[in-house]
């Protein structure tokens, strides 16, 4: 019997490991308090974003975490409920609905996170949340590097009018000469 529950035990911690590499994103929240329907309520609105969400014992996830990449601060250890949320893709729209709903029930809040390999506090999170999606970050983004070129052809259409408004001066002096 305990040879069983060794294995198990090997196999969560390599679940969550697996979690952890191949996510874009991981989030670890705090559901403490919030009743069975609530939290159906809180996978639902993650599941419309495209993440899943577990609820996982806190040393799995810490072994998970031991087994990856992610450099780990000394004393780093997550206490009380934990619940995963991961997915790939851009990170904001599951921080926004952990946020958005952490709003209405106060007991759904950030821990910590995993963000392009990085561990990240709960505050760094809570600023994912607070960015815009990555599709109007890449439009900012774009409308800023256009802006120049816009300057540009803007001045460039500027001096062609005005330099055919001189042609045009200049015809028009001529004809009025002869």
């Amino acid at each position: 019997m305990a040879e069983k529950r060794r294995i198990e035990k090997v196999v969560m911690a390599d679940y969550a490991s697996g979690i952890v590499r191949e996510s874009d994103y991981v989030y670890f929240i705090t559901y403490s308090g919030i009743d069975v329907a609530g939290f159906s309520d809180f996978r639902n609105k993650l599941v419309d974003v495209g993440v899943d969400c577990k609820v996982m014992k806190n040393s799995f996830i810490g072994l998970g975490l031991g087994n990856s990449d992610i450099e780990l601060p000394d004393g780093f250890a997550l206490t009380g409920d934990t619940a995963v949320v991961f997915g790939q893709g851009d990170p904001c729209p599951p921080a926004k609905v952990i946020n958005d709903f952490g709003k209405t029930h106060e007991c759904i809040s950030f821990k910590a996170a995993v963000v392009d390999g990085s561990l990240v506090s709960a505050q760094q999170a809570q600023a994912v949340a607070d960015l815009p999606s990555k599709e109007v970050l890449q439009a900012q983004l774009l409308g800023i590097m256009l802006a120049p070129a816009q300057n540009l052809l803007n001045l460039l259409n500027q001096s062609v009018a005005q330099f055919v408004g001189v042609i045009k001066a200049y015809q028009d002096k001529l004809e009025g000469q002869s």
